[in-house]
């Protein structure tokens, strides 16, 4: 139930991931996940090119939650898909909420060289069985010439 080009991963047998209709930011659709109580991922990839400059940002809503750790993970493959986990793997912790209650982790990142594939996560930990997080669609911008270029879901 959850939007195309979306990989959601949980450890453990609890957590759910389904779209949420028209909950996200803006008024868009959103992902609801509930209770993951040892880790969870919900992952983008995107097609990238070595050696540029990206801008990257999440949000998140907690809805009645009591725990909890969520950050942004960025990281890059090679077009033959391996990954390079431990090659230029960055993260961001999400800000204070604001008026409405969503965080946004935001961070700007340059391509490694031979890297084709940015992988972005929404990672979170130590939630209890009824804790509730929204997470807005991930977006990805390509800087070039000072212009924010929106770079499509692969």
């Amino acid at each position: 139930n959850r939007p195309r080009h979306y990989d959601f991963w949980i450890a453990g047998k609890n957590g759910t991931c389904v779209k949420a209709p028209k909950a996200g930011h803006d008024g868009k659709d959103a992902l609801l996940i509930t209770g993951s109580e040892k880790l969870f991922t919900l992952s983008q990839t995107f097609d990238v090119k070595n050696d540029q400059l990206y801008y990257v940002r999440a949000r998140i809503k907690k809805v009645e939650n009591k725990s909890g750790e969520y950050c942004l993970l960025v990281s890059y493959a090679y077009d033959k898909k391996r990954g390079a986990c431990n090659r230029n793997t960055q993260s961001v912790r999400f800000g204070e909420p604001d008026a409405e209650g969503w965080q946004i982790a935001e961070i700007a990142v340059i391509v490694p060289e031979n890297m084709t594939i940015m992988n972005t996560r929404v990672c979170g930990k130590w939630m209890l069985e009824n804790d509730r997080v929204l997470v807005d669609l991930m977006e990805v911008y390509k800087i070039d010439d000072g212009h924010a270029v929106p770079v499509e879901i692969k």
